[in-house]
């Protein structure tokens, strides 16, 4: 979704053993446009959706999870204006 932008959702390492490192998952469409303005939950359910589609791609699945961090932001911090 966001290769074309220079973003990469997680990266495998391979080698004596595998892990893989995601990079935040955002309440975004597939053409950079923010989702679901005002609701936090439905949000947070499609953030979870991309980091499950993530962890598929590399054979994975949530119990493999071994640290996950949460950060809620304002989504008009995430673009070039001010909040």
């Amino acid at each position: 979704m966001a290769a074309e932008r220079g973003f990469i959702h997680g990266e495998l390492v391979s080698g004596h053993t595998r892990a893989l490192y995601c990079s935040g998952q955002t309440a975004m469409s597939g053409d950079g446009k923010p989702q679901y303005d005002g609701d936090m939950s439905a949000q947070l359910a499609l953030s979870r959706d991309y980091l499950e589609a993530v962890l598929g791609e590399a054979g994975m699945a949530f119990v493999h999870l071994v640290r996950f961090n949460v950060y809620t932001t304002p989504i008009c911090c995430s673009r070039s204006t001010a909040c």
